[in-house]
């Protein structure tokens, strides 16, 4: 590349807010501009956005996958080189951020909440009426199982409906208004949750160890979506029973919230209650609505998040500022958790591609 063509770019890109990247024909990286990119700037930029020098890239708008999370770029294909301009917003937040469509996408998501509601609750009454007809033992063995199955698919169409509401709620300041919490109390009433609803039946099985008190300033119904998104996201199970293990401390100024995978030894031999679905598009990012609310957590909350391998454990881990805890008897119990007496509860619905959970 000549130096007027690199004062060239300079003059035009440097200063561009977007993350500029500059290839010549032969898709060799010859300049960017530095910004930051959702990817490494020095790994395999072809790959990573999916270019090809034949057939040769036309000027328009393309989107690729980085971290399983979809992010788009406009690319413009001059007479020596190719210019790309990628912005680091995902896909999913840039439609977000338009209210008329965050409108539209509330009133879809009620209407299909009241709908799938309904047949759990219809399917709840109809095991009421049963059990006081009196049918025998076998009967209700058999109506039963096509109960839970219809709850357990309910749970699963429930799923993304609060993913995209919990992504929603971060439009909301009151949703997302921090207050100083007792970050132990929520992670110990999580794993509770998360063991009734995984159940015994399950491959997984999670434990808790936590100090007494660990104060974080956080909307605490944001903090226990963030902790499903993170459980969900280590969900690569086979059919090895896993135990996970919570633990949270704090060190310093900060509190740490560490998730393990440890397999146990053990093989799953029980019958599953619903099949495993299959995705029709595998290379299509798997969790991304999940990926998005953590992203969207730790920015709200000045949180950061780091995956790593020990002793051959895969663990995350979630690290916060803590609060000031000059009066931890001031420490609020906020009574608006996820759990509550509804048949799917957003723990059912969440955790319904990993759990085997029996309603009746």
């Amino acid at each position: 590349m000549t130096d007027n063509l690199s004062d060239f770019f300079m003059s035009a890109y440097e200063n561009d807010s977007a993350c500029v990247i500059i290839f010549d024909r032969e898709l060799r990286l010859i300049w960017h501009n530095d910004k930051p990119a959702p990817f490494d700037i020095n790994s395999s930029l072809k790959e990573t956005l999916k270019l090809q020098t034949s057939p040769t890239p036309q000027s328009g708008d393309y989107s690729f996958i980085c971290d399983g999370i979809i992010y788009d770029y406009h690319l413009t294909a001059a007479k020596e080189y190719y210019i790309i301009s990628i912005c680091t917003t995902p896909s999913a937040m840039r439609n977000l951020d338009k209210e008329p469509i965050r409108q539209q996408l509330e009133n879809t998501i009620s209407s299909a909440r009241s709908n799938i509601m309904s047949i759990a609750a219809s399917a709840s009454e109809l095991n009421d009426y049963f059990e006081e007809f009196g049918a025998d033992e076998n009967c209700m063995k058999l109506l039963n199982e096509q109960i839970n199955m219809i709850m357990g698919n309910c749970a699963r169409m429930l799923k993304k409906q609060l993913s995209l509401q919990e992504l929603l709620k971060y439009y909301d300041p009151y949703e997302t208004e921090p207050v100083c919490v007792d970050s132990s109390s929520i992670i110990e009433n999580f794993t509770r949750c998360c063991q009734y609803v995984l159940g015994p039946r399950n491959q997984i099985q999670a434990v808790c160890e936590t100090q007494d008190i660990l104060p974080l300033a956080i909307n605490p119904q944001r903090l226990e979506f963030l902790l499903m998104c993170v459980l969900l996201t280590l969900h690569d199970f086979g059919d090895q029973i896993h135990q996970i293990k919570l633990s949270a401390q704090r060190i310093l100024d900060e509190i740490n919230i560490n998730f393990t995978l440890i397999p146990t030894g053990d093989q799953d031999t029980s019958g599953r209650l619903l099949s495993k679905s299959v995705p029709l598009h595998k290379n299509a990012p798997q969790y991304e609505l999940e990926k998005l609310i953590i992203k969207r957590c730790l920015e709200k909350y000045e949180g950061t998040m780091i995956e790593s391998v020990q002793n051959g454990f895969r663990i995350i881990s979630l690290r916060f500022p803590a609060a000031d805890d000059d009066a931890p008897s001031s420490l609020k119990s906020d009574s608006r958790d996820l759990w509550s007496q509804l048949p799917v509860t957003p723990y059912h619905a969440m955790l319904s591609e990993i759990s085997d959970f029996r309603y009746f």
